[in-house]
């Protein structure tokens, strides 16, 4: 789980997908090392009962990779990176939970986790899909600082807007999720489940707290031609990028001088990677 704070242009989108992208581009320039992959395996119980819970989400944080408990409330995750990576638990009605991994050899591993059970905070939380003026107007503030204003952006759509409720006033604004909110980005061919655990935006500043899982969305040939185009776009124009291309010039290979392809700005383009 991690915070993220920043003024009010930041969205959570800048670093996820330029995450993603540089996955993409470096998929498709050269091949991942054959380092292996590790199991994780284990179950997920009601802290005060100890009955297993089914169809707990388990994933790896920032990634595609997950699964769902079964009616025994154990879980079985295949075919997970070596390296560090962030295992994150999740289920509506309780605590979430997680675990940083450091996992160094191709073999299963093995994780009990005990949820206790909670309420959602906030005043008024209610799931419902019909709301009132004042609602709205908090749901637009909250998209907007959430997802930002880019092009990109202009194509993410929020599907589950129900799940959210809101409070606050003096210009600040506090947002609970009933379940994790699901996001679609059509521009870049993603679905995104985000696991919300804290927001708060105020004049000065959008702080948020919280991890998400990914999907890409299903389409025709030439509609997965265009979102591996804008995804690749998007990594050119993302932080990351300038990033990964300042590591490649310091390696000795890189000393002719010549700089990498793309755009390396650290201004406004760097929010080409917001959704």
């Amino acid at each position: 789980m991690r915070r993220v704070t920043g003024g009010p242009h930041l969205a959570f989108f800048l670093c996820l997908c330029a995450l993603l992208g540089a996955g993409q581009a470096a998929n498709a320039q050269q091949p991942a090392p054959a380092r292996g992959r590790a199991t994780l395996v284990g179950t997920v119980v009601d802290s005060a009962t100890g009955a297993p819970l089914s169809d707990v989400n388990v994933f790896i944080a920032e990634s595609m990779r997950g699964t769902t408990t079964d009616d025994q409330g154990r879980f079985r995750l295949t075919g997970v990176p070596l390296g560090a990576q962030q295992l994150y638990v999740s289920f509506v009605g309780y605590k979430s939970a997680s675990r940083s991994l450091n996992l160094r050899e191709a073999r299963p591993y093995r994780f009990e986790f005990a949820l206790p059970e909670t309420v959602l905070e906030g005043e008024g939380v209610v799931v419902e899909a019909e709301r009132d003026e004042q609602w709205q107007r908090r749901f637009e503030r909250f998209k907007s600082a959430f997802l930002g204003e880019t092009p990109n952006a202009e194509q993410a759509n929020i599907r589950n807007r129900e799940v959210l409720s809101f409070d606050g006033g003096l210009g600040s604004l506090e947002a609970f999720a009933a379940r994790p909110i699901v996001i679609e980005n059509e521009a870049l061919g993603y679905r995104v489940e985000y696991h919300l655990e804290d927001f708060k935006v105020t004049q000065r500043r959008t702080q948020y707290d919280g991890e998400p899982f990914f999907e890409e969305l299903e389409g025709t040939p030439a509609q997965e031609a265009e979102w591996e185009k804008a995804r690749r776009e998007a990594f050119l124009g993302s932080f990351h990028h300038l990033m990964l291309a300042m590591i490649e010039g310091l390696r000795p290979k890189r000393r002719s001088g010549r700089r990498p392809a793309g755009r390396h700005s650290l201004g406004p383009s760097t929010t080409s990677c917001s959704p």
